[in-house]
């Protein structure tokens, strides 16, 4: 289990849960949703995709079941992240893969927009 995944099932479990996620990416996603105010807008695939930096909308992307938008984010403005990535998708099996791990959503250009349906 990677760092965020152990500091959120140790967070998680100090409140009394007892029913174990499958993965790291739920840990994850429990305590993004417990220490991030997360809105309770639902954001479907569908509209996931449309906001993919396309005709000036916003670029979306999703992870652990949470969307964020990286419109303002430095590398996102080419609409490609390191030239592996579209915005407009859910990047959730590609993260293990970065050279960087979950706390790249805490960026201040990252702003959380809702829940992935």
């Amino acid at each position: 289990m990677n760092w965020s995944g152990q500091l959120a099932k140790t967070f998680v479990s100090s409140w009394g849960v007892s029913d174990s996620p499958a993965s790291d990416a739920d840990w994850v996603g429990i305590i993004c949703a417990v220490i991030m105010e997360i809105p309770e807008r639902i954001i479907t695939l569908i509209e996931l995709r449309r906001n993919s930096g396309e005709r000036g909308s916003r670029k979306f992307v999703a992870h652990a079941g949470i969307v964020y938008d990286v419109t303002d984010c430095p590398k996102w403005r080419l609409d490609l992240h390191e030239n592996l990535h579209f915005p407009g998708q859910d990047l959730t099996s590609e993260l293990p893969d970065a050279p960087h791990k979950e706390e790249v959503f805490t960026r201040p250009c990252v702003k959380v927009i809702g829940r992935l349906k």
